[in-house]
């Protein structure tokens, strides 16, 4: 599927990484880390295809199940955050809700990636809750990281 997406091929890379995800999901079960690998790849294809809720399915269920087999501190959980940054990078600017005031300001002042992307406004409920759980999981990541290299962790 990988090879498929980097030629272009999004079609046939989308039927090879849903027929991974169903392999796996019937003989591992549906919590095992191996599908996180299947709906981070969904994710990332339908971001490709400005798919951005498809993208925001797959990304959230690939960080719930990696937050909760391998923890907060995992360079996998930390995967998905960034997969989660690049989602709403998409989105140019996360809902106002989830941004403090004065953040959200310095970022209006911003460039806007593509002036053809939906608003702000646009941004679905999952978008923004993932956005949410993201930042709480690469906050810990770093935590966790900081400590380890203070001999602390």
């Amino acid at each position: 599927g990988l090879s498929l997406m980097a030629l272009g091929q999004s079609e046939a890379a989308e039927q090879h990484f849903q027929r991974a995800l169903q392999v796996r999901q019937s003989v591992l079960g549906s919590d095992h880390p191996h599908l996180a690998y299947s709906h981070h790849h969904l994710g990332e294809l339908a971001l490709q295809s400005g798919e951005l809720d498809a993208a925001a399915t797959h990304f959230d269920r690939a960080l719930q199940i990696r937050l909760a087999v391998l923890g907060v501190g995992h360079p996998l959980s930390a995967t998905s955050t960034l997969a989660w940054a690049r989602l709403f990078d998409r989105c140019t600017l996360p809902p106002a809700d989830v941004v403090p005031l004065g953040e959200r300001r310095a970022l209006e002042g911003a460039p806007r990636p593509d002036p053809g992307s939906p608003p702000a406004s646009a941004a679905s409920q999952p978008v923004r809750e993932g956005y949410e759980l993201g930042l709480a999981a690469l906050a810990a990541a770093l935590g966790a990281l900081a400590l380890s290299l203070l001999g602390r962790g």
